[in-house]
């Protein structure tokens, strides 16, 4: 069998790369520190299509990008948060990192601590998807992840329209699920509006005031935020600015939940 040889000064200077990428001037855990438990995410616009995930602060991320070359300088990154576990292991020494200057904690960055050939990789929060947001120059995104690069070539576009026009709908938690209120305003014509689960019902005078979308742009804006269907409320009302007659029963109520399944 053939091995290829390398000399001490080859050795020693990828040693040193690899560790300017993953070494860090404070890898110890906090006195707390936060267990991520390994999730499964679907994406909402393929369901063939999942990844590893995590939630930190009742938000899911997923992997995004590796380092980009030249590795990743000590100082951009942050605090030490915890570690992973995976199928009821515990693994201290794969933890999990701030990005320094990441105020809004888009990205998370997973690192192996004790070794050298470990790569860094990055995880960003699902509900950032659309949204415009800074990529550090270190972060070389992972172009192969269908979530994040899914939108047709006229969606960002669409996307740009809609942000402008409701802003609220893009600023909604789906900690409790997103839900939708749906209203017929002709036959075959819908309308609906969204708001944050809550444990209670909304009054009429809140669905009232919802501003009106289409039915394929709240999908669209949905899945931009990475709302998996699972967490998609749909609840048809009968909306007062509808003229529109028709009774709500279970055939009407699957009538409409079809609409987002489709």
């Amino acid at each position: 069998m053939l091995y290829k040889r390398f000399t001490l000064p080859l050795l020693l200077a990828a040693a040193g790369f690899m560790l300017s990428a993953c070494q860090h001037a404070d890898d110890a855990l906090p006195e707390n520190p936060v267990v991520f438990h390994h999730e499964t995410f679907i994406n909402p616009a393929d369901q063939n299509d999942t990844y590893y995930a995590v939630r930190y602060q009742d938000r899911i991320y997923i992997p995004y990008g590796k380092p980009a070359e030249g590795g990743v300088d000590a100082d951009a990154i942050g605090s030490c948060l915890g570690y992973q576990e995976q199928d009821g292991v515990e693994d201290q020494n794969m933890r999990f990192y701030t990005l320094a200057g990441d105020e809004d904690t888009v990205f998370l960055m997973r690192k192996y601590v004790g070794g050298i050939m470990n790569q860094p990789v990055f995880f960003r929060a699902v509900d950032t998807k659309a949204k415009s947001i800074t990529v550090p120059a270190y972060v070389e995104p992972d172009h192969d992840g269908l979530f994040w690069t899914d939108l047709s070539a006229a969606d960002p576009a669409r996307l740009d329209e809609l942000r402008t026009q409701y802003p609220e709908y893009f600023e909604l938690s789906s900690f409790k699920g997103i839900e939708i209120y749906v209203w017929q305003t002709a036959a075959e014509s819908y309308q609906c509006g969204m708001m944050s689960g809550t444990n209670r019902n909304k009054t009429d005078s809140e669905i009232a005031s919802l501003k009106p979308l289409t039915i394929d742009d709240a999908k669209l804006i949905l899945d931009s935020l990475g709302v998996p269907k699972t967490d998609r409320i749909v609840i048809p009302v009968a909306q007062q600015h509808s003229g529109y007659v028709y009774e709500i029963d279970d055939a009407y109520r699957e009538k409409v939940q079809k609409l987002f399944e489709e």
